[in-house]
């Protein structure tokens, strides 16, 4: 593929589909606890690059330009002191041989280090089908609206509260699409956005400029660029590790944090166990032992979602994700014997949804009115009913 767009914008795109697939990679590598090491020898590059993208992250073309230049200059520099960054997925295997404390079969091992490479080297198809497959969903619905929507919608649908523009919608998940493939970056998705409402004379509400509820604002437009790109990932990410070997070598999962926020949410103990408690605690710890841990596939992760889905992210914002248990750790923690299986649950996007492509949007518009929430106008804007 060939592409005609000026270098700055190509370097914009390289640096952040290289801190994607550095983030993939690192993260992929921390999950299995036998990388660490090369883990370290990513960090200076990784934070340099997550440096560089907030840089770069403004309209600003000066600043861009200088930006781009203090990295050009550190970059060599970055580059002496990583001596992991070019090995295959074979090499990978071989060191968690090596390092591993008990016997995991080679082929769990080997799957385990493709998965971690194929994110650095390509763009993950579950990723892309993921948004690609959606249904354009224009809504006057707020928030609070469409948190009622069953998740087998809210998966299905593409929205974004309170947008009635179907053409806008579409244009922001494509450009969500094209941060999940790492060929563009925020900055530029965002631009090409706020120009759209520009050209669509698109006004705030009074008083409601520069903050979420203004959809031509920095915040609304990452908001939107950032849940929905997470939701592909992790949609993809929950996929590949629906491999038979991976499930019985890394059975479960630890719900923590991921990410720092300046003021964390402290609820997210007290939801484990609430939600805990409804959907059974069987194969899931009690968050009072200090720990947050359920067997892959269990019905707790969609239950403390707020989208409703079993992967990441799990709520706006939230900075809370998922790291792989391995099995001698699970049967520590009580939650899984040491010959229990766990099966695979690997679905085609939104299986409880079944509809070809020529008939996807009927199929949502039925699943929607039969919800009994709303309806549609004659130009096909769903309205709740507290909206209508």
């Amino acid at each position: 593929m060939t592409y005609f767009l000026p270098v700055e914008t190509l370097q914009r795109i390289a640096a952040n589909a290289t801190i994607e697939a550095l983030n993939s990679v690192s993260t992929a590598m921390l999950k299995r606890r036998f990388l660490e090491a090369i883990a370290t020898d990513l960090a200076p590059l990784r934070e340099r690059f997550k440096v560089l993208i907030e840089q770069l992250d403004t309209d600003d073309k000066a600043a861009r330009a200088a930006a781009m230049a203090a990295f050009e200059s550190d970059l060599p520099h970055l580059l002496e002191k990583m001596q992991a960054g070019g090995r295959t997925a074979d090499a990978l295997a071989d060191l968690m041989s090596h390092a591993a404390s008990r016997s995991i079969e080679t082929r769990a091992v080997r799957s385990t280090a493709s998965n971690a490479i194929s994110w650095a080297e390509a763009p993950s198809r579950d990723a892309l089908d993921y948004l690609g497959q959606k249904s354009v969903l224009p809504t006057t619905g707020r928030t609070w609206n469409l948190d009622k929507l069953p998740a087998e919608i809210r998966e299905r649908a593409a929205f974004s509260a309170g947008v009635t523009q179907a053409e806008f919608i579409a244009r922001a998940y494509a450009g969500a699409r094209q941060l999940a493939a790492g060929t563009s970056d925020r900055a530029t998705m965002r631009l090409q956005l706020k120009q759209m409402l520009g050209g669509m004379d698109y006004q705030p509400a009074k008083g409601k400029e520069g903050g979420l509820q203004d959809l031509s604002s920095d915040a609304r437009l990452n908001l939107i660029l950032d849940t929905n790109s997470a939701q592909a990932r992790g949609y993809a990410w929950d996929q590949a590790g629906q491999d038979q070997d991976l499930l019985d070598a890394y059975p479960a999962e630890e719900f923590l944090r991921v990410e720092d926020r300046d003021h964390p949410r402290t609820t997210w103990q007290a939801l484990w166990n609430k939600k805990r408690a409804e959907v059974g605690s069987e194969g899931a710890t009690d968050s009072g032992s200090g720990r947050m841990v359920a067997l892959k596939n269990h019905p707790i992760w969609r239950a403390i979602n707020r989208f409703g889905n079993d992967y990441e992210p799990f709520d706006f914002g939230s900075g809370m994700g998922k790291e792989d248990v391995d099995r001698e750790d699970a049967v520590a923690l009580g939650i899984i014997k040491p010959s229990q299986r766990i099966e695979p649950q690997e679905r085609s996007f939104n299986d409880r949804l079944q509809a070809s492509p020529e008939i996807m949007s009927g199929s949502l518009r039925s699943a929607l009115e039969a919800t009994g929430l709303g309806r549609f106008d004659s130009s096909g804007v769903f309205h709740f009913k507290e909206a209508a």
